[in-house]
């Protein structure tokens, strides 16, 4: 993730760069520059498509967790004010608890009897004249810090997050009496489908390793990398196990980094980040399906927290 002003300021100096070498006559070096500008011109243009004006408070939530790795290592004012901002806001409190309920569903219950007392529990705590208001103070900070999600938000997670806004904005009453349950429905569909990980065919195993190489191959060393490829080739008669034990030497590591941290002493709003990132980390479950996904994110937050 990178600022997108600073994309532009890098365009703007390698087309100065490539105008300077054009006059001199380098059309070789001129050639270079405006590949190195194009290249930069590429990555702008897809975080700009990744920018989301957020309607609703599970959108922008979302967004914030998922960038939250970056923004704790590069960017921690934002993160301190994205924390503030639902502390202070009631609303905002009361709608993080209601997403917190819903993404803690195991099954165990009937579903829209788990959601509606969740809605009873909340909706008291949410003021339906404001909430408008109090969303708009997330999205302009998503906006303001070019906050934006590592991939796009699928259409599921879209309807999920505008439903839940929905139930905690409207009553339900006998003008709207189809819309609301419809909303309480789509909550239900979603959550029950999402109780687990969602698992990936062993087909698209060669994808996801494509995308590691893309999207970590970078940041990696050559031992993790070397790591990474023995935990996803399949051939392997003891893959399993070397991917199960590598998911828990990595996800052992993020706990211990992050509880030294903690003991160490934070600010409280360190704190608060660094415990919805253990959060995130104790709630991955191996997966056999999903190794590769669920490993290059342990491996992304477990190399974030060393470097502190």
């Amino acid at each position: 993730m990178e600022n997108i002003n600073k994309y532009k300021r890098d365009w703007r100096i390698k087309m100065d760069e490539a105008t300077t070498l054009l006059q001199k006559g380098d059309s070789d070096g001129f050639e270079k520059k405006m590949k190195e500008a194009q290249n930069i011109s590429d990555k702008c243009n897809e975080a700009i498509s990744l920018m989301y004006n957020c309607k609703n408070f599970g959108m922008a939530n979302y967004i914030f967790e998922d960038a939250l790795p970056y923004l704790f290592k590069n960017d921690k004012k934002s993160v301190r004010k994205f924390v503030n901002t639902i502390k202070e806001d009631k609303n905002l409190s009361s709608a993080f608890k209601f997403q917190k309920a819903l993404s803690q569903y195991d099954g165990n219950s009937d579903a829209k009897d788990y959601v509606n007392e969740a809605i009873q529990l909340v909706r008291p705590m949410v003021n339906k004249k404001t909430m408008n208001e109090s969303t708009k103070k997330l999205s302009e900070i998503i906006t303001n810090n070019d906050i934006y999600p590592s991939q796009k938000i699928s259409e599921d997670k879209m309807r999920f997050f505008e439903s839940c806004d929905y139930v905690l904005s409207h009553t339900k009453g006998l003008l709207n009496l189809n819309k609301y349950n419809s909303n309480v429905e789509t909550i239900c569909k979603y959550i029950t489908e999402n109780k687990s990980v969602v698992k990936e065919s062993k087909e698209n195993i060669q994808s996801l390793v494509e995308n590691l190489e893309a999207k970590y191959g970078s940041v990696l060393t050559e031992e993790e990398r070397s790591l990474v490829q023995d935990i996803i080739d399949c051939r392997r008669s003891d893959g399993e196990n070397k991917r199960r034990a590598m998911f828990e030497k990595f996800q052992e590591e993020c706990i211990k980094s992050i509880d030294n941290m903690l003991d160490e002493g934070v600010s409280d709003e360190e704190k608060y980040a660094l415990i919805d990132i253990k959060e995130q980390v104790l709630s991955k479950r191996y997966c056999e399906e999903t190794a590769v996904a669920d490993l290059a994110k342990l491996l992304e937050i477990r190399d974030v927290l060393l470097e502190k």
